[in-house]
C-alpha cells in the first residue's frame, strides 16, 4: 500500500493520505484527490479496479463521512477520497497504482 500512495504522490504532488502515515491498518488506504470526484473514478475504474469511496462508516450516505470530518477534512474533500482495501489475492501495488494514475489523468485532462 505505502508503494501504492507513493507512486501516485511522485505523479500527482497533491494527493493526501488520509490517517496516519505509519500507525495504520496495513491493508487500508485512504487518500483525498483534489479536483476528482471519487464516484466519477469508481465509474471509470470499475471494470479494472474495486475500490470505493469515503470511508467504510459511509459508503452507502450521500453525506460526507463523518470518519473523514473527524480527520479535519472539508465536505469538498469527503467526496474526492477514495478507500481501497487489500488482502492476500493483492500483489501487484503497480499495476493498481498505474491503473490509478492512469484514471485520475483522465479525469483531470
Amino acid at each position: 500500500m505505502a508503494l501504492i500512495y507513493q507512486q501516485l504522490k511522485q505523479s500527482f504532488s497533491d494527493i493526501k493520505l488520509n490517517g496516519h502515515p505509519q500507525n495504520r491498518l496495513s491493508h487500508n488506504l485512504s487518500i483525498t484527490i483534489p479536483g476528482i470526484e471519487a464516484k466519477a473514478l469508481i465509474h471509470l475504474l470499475e471494470n479494472k479496479l474495486s475500490f470505493s469511496a469515503g470511508s467504510v462508516c459511509s459508503t452507502t450516505k450521500v453525506e460526507p463521512s463523518h470518519v473523514l470530518k473527524a480527520l479535519g477534512l472539508s465536505d469538498e474533500e469527503t467526496f474526492q477520497t477514495i478507500r481501497l482495501g487489500f488482502g492476500r489475492a493483492t500483489s501487484n501495488s503497480q499495476q493498481i497504482a498505474d491503473i490509478l494514475r492512469d484514471g485520475i489523468q483522465h479525469l483531470r485532462r
